[in-house]
């Protein structure tokens, strides 16, 4: 329990951070503190490994999406589908294992 809230009071610092340069919005903000809270609450590293999941996964898109010209550069993309992905693969994993 007490890795879960470090995982969560960690992650909303960092994210928070990010939402005041302004790469981040604050829905993401909160919807990472709550799947750290979530997953910190089974393991201590599920909540990297979905963040790192979810960045993998959003850089495969958003370099598709600039080839197909589909994105510009500097433009920016909703991370929220993201999460719930990178959260639902974790969960996955923790599951199997």
């Amino acid at each position: 329990m007490l890795w879960a809230f470090f995982a969560g009071v960690v992650t909303f610092g960092i994210s928070l951070l990010i939402n005041r340069l302004g790469l981040l919005g604050m829905g993401d903000v909160k919807l990472m503190t709550v799947m750290a809270l979530a997953l910190g609450w089974f393991s201590p590293l599920l909540p990297i490994i979905a963040l790192g999941i979810t960045f993998l996964i959003a850089g495969v898109v958003a370099l598709w999406l600039l080839m197909r010209k589909k994105l510009k550069l500097g433009g920016s993309m909703p991370l929220g589908p993201f999460l719930i992905a990178g959260f639902l693969a974790a969960t996955t994993l923790a599951a199997w294992s």
